[in-house]
């Protein structure tokens, strides 16, 4: 029974008479119906900039149990408009990149197009904002073991967005207790 598809099904149970017992038999209709789901989209950047990427990560989990959906396609829409589908993966997410070339807000959504198991679902909208960005700036390695008495070293990077060429000053801030840091 757990690989019946969506459908109606007639069942019929039967007793055949024994020296005791009258014969009787009894009939109903079974209807599985897909599963229904929850499809949650997150993006990051958020605010993103002028024709930089920002990546949108649906999740699509069942309902009832929030197990990971493994199987169907993702489309990505900023409002009706679709910016491409990807495919689920194990982990029950799918994932696409895109720029935006106009500074403002996005209604962005992710919508599970369904399979012959689970019905279809649309996430709420996610407002990416898109800004003018002046400068990117990433650091490597993102996070690091510090240990007592030994150095440490991170690159900074800084991208020029947009033309900008101005002087910049980077501090540090959070640290702990008798550490230092320079640029």
């Amino acid at each position: 029974i757990a690989t019946l598809q969506p459908n109606s099904y007639p069942v019929t149970a039967s007793f055949a008479a024994t020296n005791n017992l009258l014969a009787s038999s009894a009939s109903l209709t079974e209807v599985i119906t897909a599963a229904p789901t929850s499809t949650s989209l997150t993006v990051t950047p958020n605010p993103g900039y002028l024709n930089e990427p920002v990546t949108m990560t649906a999740t699509v989990t069942t309902q009832t149990t929030s197990v990971p959906v493994r199987s169907g396609n993702v489309t990505f829409y900023n409002g009706t408009t679709s910016l491409g589908s990807s495919p689920l993966s194990a982990a029950g997410t799918a994932s696409m990149t895109s720029s935006f070339s106009t500074v403002g807000t996005y209604n962005l959504t992710a919508e599970y197009d369904s399979d012959a198991d689970f019905t279809s679902g649309t996430s709420a909208v996610f407002q990416e904002t898109i800004v003018e960005g002046d400068f990117a700036i990433s650091v490597n390695p993102g996070a690091a073991s510090v240990y007592t008495g030994l150095p440490t070293a991170a690159q900074v990077s800084i991208t020029s967005l947009q033309g900008f060429n101005q002087p910049l000053a980077l501090t540090c801030s959070g640290l702990p207790a008798n550490a230092t840091c320079s640029f």
